[in-house]
């Protein structure tokens, strides 16, 4: 859970939920005007999303980067990286909105970590489309409610500087989604994710590198996980 600032809403009682995103009412009522942003934004730079330990990283991995990150939930995460790394030019989102059981990030060993029915769904989403809105960067964001599969079926091989995989649901997700994204990374790029510290990821991970020969250090820091992709790690 992302610790929240003072001006970080809350809940939903003090959550304006719009699904048609941004109506010519609502743009009056919030202060939009059609030549920029007028309103104070969220602040996302002081909270603590899952993705903390990697911004340096991406925030030194050069310019006009184009990135990924899978599995947005609230877009807590999303939004932080977009405040705190403005040398992304693009950063995608890639979440089916889907109801769920998290077999990993909850003890792993296979049981049961969390349980997101279709109403826990519903909020997390308009959540995630209102913070992005309201974040002051929804100009470099990109929403994707794809599978893992899907998504990545939709970028060419090497067209990306960094992907965070933070998707998985099971030891086979982890294999299957690592799967989808690495080749979609330039050689040099970041590859990094979430959960390291659940069984399922870790072993996941390992048995997916095994399988493509990765030997490449991997870093591993509060629960995340990342390395520098490097030639010849290509299928």
């Amino acid at each position: 859970m992302s610790a929240i600032n003072i001006d970080y809403p809350r809940g939903i009682s003090n959550l304006w939920v719009e699904r048609r995103r941004v109506t010519p009412e609502a743009m009056e009522k919030f202060g939009v005007t059609e030549n920029g942003i007028s309103f104070s934004p969220y602040n996302f730079r002081n909270t603590f999303p899952d993705s903390r330990s990697l911004l340096l990283a991406i925030d030194l991995l050069g310019e006009d980067l184009v990135g990924v990150e899978v599995g947005v939930y609230r877009a807590e995460s999303f939004c932080t990286k977009l405040q705190v790394c403005k040398n992304v030019k693009t950063l995608y989102g890639v979440d089916p909105d889907a109801p769920y059981s998290d077999l990993s990030g909850g003890g792993g060993g296979g049981a049961v970590g969390m349980e997101v029915d279709a109403k826990q769904i519903d909020l997390a989403r308009e959540m995630a489309f209102h913070y992005i809105e309201w974040s002051g960067e929804k100009d470099r964001a990109e929403i994707l409610e794809m599978t893992s599969a899907d998504a990545a079926a939709e970028f060419e091989d090497e067209s990306l500087d960094f992907a965070f995989v933070d998707s998985y649901l099971s030891t086979q997700d982890v294999i299957d989604h690592l799967e989808d994204w690495y080749d979609k990374v330039k050689v040099g790029g970041l590859f990094c994710g979430h959960d390291y510290n659940d069984r399922e990821v870790y072993e996941g991970v390992q048995q997916w590198r095994k399988l493509r020969n990765i030997e490449t250090r991997i870093s591993e820091y509060d629960n995340c996980f990342a390395w520098i992709k490097r030639e010849g790690e290509t299928k």
